[in-house]
């Protein structure tokens, strides 16, 4: 009896502990909407760079938010990354500059090379990179500026995850650990988050631009160790209510694809301490659904009580947590333990993939 006691004892303790650590990894959220008050100055030239590769459908989006932004010092740089549909097309129906690439050097990697040739043909003193798939609100342009007005960092910025479907929901755990991990809720960052990145042109000249970062599948956060190699400072903020995404929206596919691509690379940047604050929050919440489950099929409706009220106080937390990074449901927190598993299964093919150095498809290459 009393080894179970201290078993249980035990596994709460750690459930308590992984609660603690998410305190420690989400403790403060810092929004892009807070610097709507600071002053700003037009005299700032921006060059906006969207590398876009078979982008037809998100396009009209990202340039109708941008074309229409209160602040009017920008250019619009879209480059076309060998796309097989009518991507040049449409960038070119509006107006603003489209650049068209092919052949692209096999050692660069991603976007990295697309983002380089549109930051050489840019005129503005800053550039302001953008994932195809982002959408601004009228003043979020401005709001960036007063930003760096008054903190002079380079800026990069979370869009708020808007999921349009039930399938999109799958990328809850993948989107809070994610934060969690590159340091954005905390002072310790490990590098930038790549849909959204402002920068002094000359700064990014000075550690070599996407150039330095070729050869990575994650060149965001590549690009802050460069940054922090530099003696550059920068800063992660939040975009809710200001920048939004809708990412691997097509199918589950999809999904898995760029989550594969993605995570394990992201998570080997990690300190060992960031490692042990997620892995403990994620263990908690593994561990409380599994004793759930134990304590219902066991029929000891005492410990099932227990468990049950630490899922629910897990749940708020998680919830707390959500709500900042996308419009994740009530209802898939509920059920959170779908999208851990999911999440699970991923990390494990990604972390294969990578350990075993096995290519990966994303958007029509292999990665």
């Amino acid at each position: 009896m009393l080894p179970t006691i201290l078993k249980i004892v035990f596994t709460i303790s750690l459930i308590i502990i992984g609660y603690i650590f998410s305190r420690i990894i989400y403790r403060k959220f810092n929004f892009l909407l807070e610097y709507r008050n600071h002053n700003e100055s037009s005299d700032i030239k921006i060059s906006v760079i969207i590398p876009s590769r078979n982008e037809q459908d998100n396009l009209p989006i990202i340039l109708d938010s941008i074309l229409n932004q209160d602040y009017k010092n920008i250019e619009v740089i879209v480059v076309d990354d060998n796309s097989s549909d009518n991507t040049f097309d449409v960038a070119s129906s509006y107006g603003v500059n489209v650049l068209s690439i092919k052949n692209k050097p096999s050692e660069w990697k991603g976007k990295t090379w697309a983002c380089q040739k549109g930051a050489e043909i840019s005129k503005g003193d800053f550039l302001l990179f953008i994932d195809a798939d982002v959408y601004f609100k009228k003043d979020a342009i401005s709001n960036i500026v007063k930003k760096y007005a008054k903190e002079q960092k380079v800026i990069s910025i979370i869009p708020y995850h808007n999921t349009g479907s039930f399938i999109e929901q799958f990328s809850l755990f993948f989107n809070v650990v994610g934060v969690g991990a590159v340091g954005a809720c905390r002072d310790k960052k490990i590098g930038l988050y790549g849909p959204v990145i402002f920068i002094d042109k000359r700064q990014f000249n000075d550690i070599g631009g996407f150039s330095s970062v070729k050869y990575s599948v994650i060149e965001d956060v590549d690009l802050g160790s460069k940054l922090t190699e530099n003696n550059i400072d920068y800063d992660l903020i939040f975009g809710k209510g200001q920048i939004s995404y809708r990412m691997y929206k097509k199918d589950l596919l999809q999904i898995s694809r760029g989550w594969i691509k993605n995570f394990a690379f992201g998570a080997s940047r990690m300190s060992f301490l960031s490692f042990l604050l997620v892995f403990f929050f994620v263990s908690a919440y593994i561990s409380t659904f599994i004793n759930v489950i134990k304590y219902s099929i066991n029929f000891d409706y005492l410990l099932l009580s227990i468990f049950v009220f630490l899922y629910m106080f897990l749940v708020i937390e998680l919830h707390r947590i959500a709500k900042n990074v996308g419009n994740f449901s009530v209802f898939s927190i509920l059920l959170y333990p779908i999208f851990i598993i999911y999440f699970l299964i991923i990390f494990i093919i990604s972390s294969f993939k990578k350990i075993f150095k096995l290519k990966s498809i994303w958007k029509e290459r292999k990665v």
